[in-house]
């Protein structure tokens, strides 16, 4: 999984695209762990990506309009 630089901003280090390997797996593991079904696991999935393209949505309409 990579990352460009547009896509990290402000205080990502070196690890942290490791770091968020490791996160992902862990998650995977517990929800197993746990008893989630693979589509429990894919919803989570999809909840997680459209957060964040509401956030990125959110993000570029604030820095578009003019202070």
């Amino acid at each position: 999984m990579a990352f460009s630089d547009e896509w990290m901003d402000g205080g990502v280090t070196e690890g942290s695209e490791q770091s968020l390997q490791i996160l992902a797996r862990s998650i995977v593991r517990e929800m197993k762990r746990s008893g989630y079904s693979k589509a429990q696991m894919v919803g989570l999935a999809s909840e997680v990506i459209d957060l964040v393209s509401r956030d990125l949505r959110a993000g570029s309409t604030a820095s578009d309009t003019p202070a």
